[in-house]
């Protein structure tokens, strides 16, 4: 499988931060407020930052929006469990179509991402694993709980990743037009 460099997030996302500093304000943020829908909610660890930059980019440029906490809602506060944070976090999981799960290094280390994860799956159970690696040949194996669900596959086309869950691109499930018993496959279910 083709996952996520770190490298590769980190280029996109400072591509996109260089065209926002450009034009003088963050458009990526301006864009992602003024949505009520999202396709993918981007559950991540802070510490993330540059890579959901890239992460956000790399879906958007395949026709994705996602959800992200500190460009939608900056007023949020995430180094502390509150139950604003919570209640708006469960808001907006119910405002998209799918999580991905951004499992890097950091991951473990992440309040947030465990509940999230639990959560969106209990509401809507269309969850994958976005692995970031930091070689191309790098494996993954990630923690106990994550191996329950599918991993996004980021093939690269050119300057363009692409991805597959389950040989599936994501867009096609969220236009309808691909099942979720398709895009996750065998999953495993309770």
């Amino acid at each position: 499988m083709a996952y996520l460099r770190e490298a590769d997030l980190r280029a996109v996302g400072a591509r996109e931060t260089l065209i926002v500093k450009s034009a003088g304000r963050d458009i990526l943020r301006e864009s992602l407020a003024a949505k009520n829908n999202f396709d993918i909610f981007l559950s991540h660890a802070m510490v993330d930052r540059d890579l959901v930059r890239g992460a956000v980019e790399v879906l958007r440029n395949v026709g994705l929006t996602a959800y992200v906490d500190w460009l939608v809602d900056p007023q949020l506060n995430r180094a502390d469990v509150t139950q604003k944070t919570a209640d708006t976090l469960r808001s907006r999981m119910k405002q998209c179509k799918m999580l991905f799960y951004l499992w890097s290094e950091s991951a473990s280390d992440s309040r947030w991402m465990p509940w999230e994860l639990g959560y969106f799956d209990a509401l809507k159970r269309h969850v994958a694993i976005v692995p970031i690696v930091k070689t191309s040949d790098a494996s993954f194996k990630g923690t106990e709980f994550v191996g329950l669900y599918p991993t996004v596959d980021f093939p690269q086309i050119g300057s363009k990743f692409l991805p597959k869950i389950n040989g599936v691109d994501p867009v096609s499930w969220t236009r309808g037009q691909a099942t979720i018993d398709r895009l996750i496959g065998m999953r495993l279910r309770d």
